[in-house]
């Protein structure tokens, strides 16, 4: 009977060598089919790469010939040219029109903002006052107000501070009254 066991035993022992195999050539099979289609991606990217490159070479012999042989005449060259220049202007002339918008933007929300603080400035200050940039303009238009408020508090300040009128006799007010009005005594 030990003899049995050992034959089934040995039988699963080769049954299970042979699922092993088995499981081991699938999973080779399995490395191998992504290898393969890994370096087919490959392939096929380079080979696209290759007939770009060769259609981009083709292109250029071709433009190449053209120069060469007249087809593409000076007239034609600066008419590129010209309209190269005609839209290099329209660009710059685009740019500085959105220059001008934002500045023009820009000194009317800084004339709201003083008008909002209790400053009717001139356009004179307000040019002096609003830069290209945002912060800078800011911390002019803080300044602007302080300073305002700077005056505004002296100003108040002089006007509070009066002379304390000097006591007067009856006699010293006539004769006042007198002179002002060019009567003598």
């Amino acid at each position: 009977m030990d003899n049995e066991n050992q034959d089934v035993e040995v039988e699963k022992t080769n049954e299970e060598v042979e699922n092993d195999q088995d499981n081991a050539g699938k999973v080779e099979e399995d490395k191998a089919a992504k290898t393969v289609e890994k370096l087919q991606k490959r392939l096929g990217k380079l080979t696209g790469d290759k007939h770009d490159l060769e259609e981009e070479l083709a292109n250029t012999k071709a433009e190449l010939e053209a120069y060469k042989s007249g087809k593409k005449t000076v007239k034609k060259l600066s008419e590129e040219d010209k309209a190269k220049q005609a839209q290099d202007a329209q660009a710059e002339e685009l740019k500085s029109l959105r220059a001008e918008l934002a500045r023009t933007k820009a000194l009317s929300e800084t004339s709201e903002v003083l008008k909002e603080q209790g400053l009717n400035v001139s356009a004179d200050v307000l040019n002096m006052v609003v830069s290209s940039d945002n912060e800078k303009t800011y911390s002019n238009v803080k300044a602007l107000v302080s300073f305002g408020e700077q005056v505004a508090n002296q100003i108040r300040s002089e006007l509070l501070t009066g002379k304390t009128p000097k006591r007067q006799t009856k006699q010293n007010a006539q004769s006042d009254f007198a002179n002002a009005l060019g009567l003598k005594q």
